[in-house]
């Protein structure tokens, strides 16, 4: 049995695009190069130890798409289901709906780091529709569920 029982071919067609993504030089292998690069792409500010931690266990210093399943496995293995999104998005509702500024503003709160204040801020900014008449901005979490099931 391999990693890659645990995904589904839409999953492992998703995690190759992402792999190739991150894979700055097409040559089959995240190094740390490619992470710097990927991460002044989107902004993100890494100092080199934190890329060489990202590969330490690496004997070569180097991912290769095995590798990367692996690890996306251990990171997202626990993420919680359908249900118990649906239900932690419930305690935000109120009688129009989720507001998103409301939900930024708690889930900035708890986030740690800018980086995750910045990836919080722009998730619910991309899932929240404004009326323009009123300025109540609504969080579509039915909307987030099924992209994160994709």
């Amino acid at each position: 049995m391999s990693e890659n029982d645990n995904f589904s071919k839409a999953e492992i067609q998703r995690y190759r695009m992402i792999f190739n993504m991150i894979d700055q030089d097409g040559d089959e292998k995240i190094s740390a190069n490619d992470i710097e690069a990927i991460t002044k792409d989107i902004d993100l500010k890494f100092d080199d130890s934190t890329i060489k931690k990202m590969l330490e266990n690496r004997k070569d210093g180097l991912l290769n798409f095995s590798g990367f399943l692996k690890i996306v496995g251990s990171k997202f293995s626990g993420f919680s289901d359908e249900n118990e999104l649906k239900d932690s998005f419930a305690t935000f509702v109120g009688k129009d709906g989720i507001d998103g500024s409301i939900l930024k503003n708690n889930l900035i709160e708890i986030s740690e780091g800018d980086a995750d204040k910045k990836a919080v801020s722009d998730v619910v900014d991309e899932f929240t529709k404004e009326n323009k008449i009123t300025g109540y901005k609504k969080f579509d979490a039915d909307k987030f569920i099924n992209s994160v099931k994709q």
